[in-house]
């Protein structure tokens, strides 16, 4: 139908307000509403307002992964991604590794430690383990073959004092303390002191054991038996100075005299390490010791 001369021509504004009211009309058709003439002139509408008119609304089964990347105006910049996940996982990480509670003991010393001579896992500190049940400790065993006071003190920050943990009900140290030949009494019981001293002021709490005798040259000096005698009475003497308790093996007649050490019952023929039962002596008195802490 041709328009009227007398109807007032249509600008681009009027086609525009047209189209506008046209799809807003087919939108509350199709969300199921109805549509009112408005009592006023329609408002200018903005950029804004038409391209929220027609948009595409999500379909019921689309995925909230696409609803989300249609309504994400502007991604997170690479650097602050990746500090967010890193910072995500260190939580988790974190949150999935209880701190132990439980007490801890750890055994150090040389070849007795190791359990140089015993069957079956037989040593002194597995045995010592029985002893005190039903309390169950966790436990670390750092000991060489040969290895002196002097290198266990160099040693102790790395592999002992790492291990402490504030967090535990009991942090305790057993050692084995040794004599050197080249270094001589005096030097070995100032490193036994410099050790157990070192440790407490980390925390832990120290049980030193004495030295037992030594019938065979293998394992032996000249100058073993007298400096063995002058170290255990130091220590006997002065533990409670650099310790928490002295486990006295040597005063067990088993244990404590060169007779003893070739009775094949306790000793194995290198006349220095224990057998099982020898062991299960020592675990005795080391034990007791612990128990006192």
């Amino acid at each position: 139908m041709g328009l009227s001369p007398r109807s007032t021509p249509l600008t681009r504004r009027h086609l525009l307000c047209s189209g506008v009211t046209a799809a807003v009309g087919l939108l509350v058709v199709a969300c199921g509403g109805t549509t009112e003439t408005p009592t006023s002139a329609p408002a200018r509408p903005t950029a804004t307002t038409l391209a929220s008119a027609l948009a595409p609304t999500p379909s019921a089964g689309a995925s909230p992964a696409v609803t989300a990347a249609r309504t994400t105006t502007a991604p997170l910049p690479q650097a602050v991604a990746t500090a967010s996940r890193a910072a995500t996982a260190t939580t988790t990480a974190a949150a999935a590794t209880p701190v132990s509670t439980a007490p801890l003991l750890v055994f150090v010393g040389s070849s007795m430690t190791l359990g140089t001579g015993a069957t079956g896992g037989n040593t002194y500190p597995q045995q010592t383990l029985g002893r005190l049940q039903p309390t169950m400790y966790d436990t670390k065993t750092v000991a060489g073959l040969g290895r002196s006071i002097a290198s266990i003190r160099e040693f102790a920050p790395d592999q002992i004092d790492a291990a402490y943990a504030p967090a535990r009900s009991k942090n305790i140290i057993v050692l084995e303390t040794d004599l050197t030949e080249n270094a001589g009494v005096e030097k070995d019981y100032a490193d036994t002191i410099a050790f157990c001293t070192a440790r407490k002021a980390v925390g832990w709490r120290v049980v030193v054991l004495t030295i037992l005798p030594r019938s065979g040259a293998r394992y032996s000096f000249p100058a073993f038996a007298v400096d063995r005698v002058t170290l255990n009475e130091k220590l006997r003497a002065n533990w409670r100075d650099y310790a928490d308790a002295l486990a006295d093996i040597a005063v067990v007649p088993q244990l404590g005299t060169v007779e003893a050490t070739k009775d094949p019952r306790y000793f194995n023929n290198d006349g220095t390490h224990p057998t099982d039962a020898g062991y299960a002596l020592m675990a005795d008195i080391v034990g007791a010791a612990i128990r006192t802490l």
